[in-house]
């Protein structure tokens, strides 16, 4: 278990409604993806503000030599609705 600590920061000029984590884990040597983990909160930001990310996440290939991607992603954008990313 690894617990990911920081802030997503809403850089739209309108409120964002959820956001869409994704976590990919990647060995150093490697341009594959060793694993690809995924969020969704429904958390509230306001436009040009920020927020905390508390995730807690899980897979067997933590505590080996692996970079950590993390993407954020709206889910609603003001009014409109985004399609979740490709995989989701």
């Amino acid at each position: 278990m690894a617990k990911i600590r920081g802030k997503v920061l809403n850089r739209h000029s309108q409120r964002v409604v959820g956001i869409r984590y994704e976590v990919i884990l990647m060995a150093s040597e490697e341009s594959k993806p060793r694993d690809t983990l995924r969020y969704q909160t429904d958390m509230t930001i306001e436009a040009g503000r920020d927020a905390p990310l508390k995730l807690d996440v899980a897979s067997m290939y933590f505590g080996s030599d692996m970079r950590v991607v993390i993407r954020a992603l709206p889910v609603k954008v003001g009014n409109r609705e985004l399609p979740p990313p490709p995989g989701w």
